[in-house]
């Protein structure tokens, strides 16, 4: 799957070194005094230009790809299997779980039962009950007050 961001940087590399090249000539054509205006190299340094301006959004988007290659070419190891690659990456659902006092968070240990129920690795929502929503003002005094505020406007 690291072959592709491996293509990808061998094409930019390229497409760079042939920039760097023209815009090289492109400098000594104008250190010699010629005119460069209508030069070929000028068209050939815009095609490169336009070209490197395209690969950016992909290089954004290879990023994690070229990222996990260049870990994998720092610690050296090549023998690696597509199937291993894989399972280095899958998620790890022990290191969710915190270490050293659980997720809870207040009494230090006096319920029992609450402990036994963390350990056996089952998720169990917090309980909540519903409470009805009460108005804190009554409808008539709400319109009493909305009268009041048009008529401080007014004044």
């Amino acid at each position: 799957p690291l072959e592709g961001g491996l293509k990808f940087l061998e094409v930019k590399l390229q497409l760079m070194l042939s920039y760097c090249t023209n815009l090289a000539f492109y400098l000594m054509l104008k250190a010699q005094g010629r005119a460069v205006r209508s030069h070929p190299v000028i068209d050939t340094l815009l095609r490169h230009r336009i070209l490197l301006e395209r690969l950016r959004p992909l290089e954004a988007k290879l990023s994690y790809r070229l990222t996990k290659l260049l870990q994998l070419a720092a610690s050296g190891e090549e023998g690696l299997s597509t199937a291993q690659q894989d399972l280095a990456q899958r998620p790890n659902p022990d290191a969710m779980l915190s270490k050293g006092g659980g997720m809870r968070s207040g009494a230090g240990g006096d319920d029992e039962a609450e402990d036994d129920d963390e350990g056996d690795g089952v998720y169990r929502p917090p309980k909540m009950a519903a409470v009805p929503y009460e108005d804190d003002e009554p409808g008539a005094a709400k319109v009493a007050r909305q009268k009041e505020r048009a008529v401080a406007r007014a004044a």
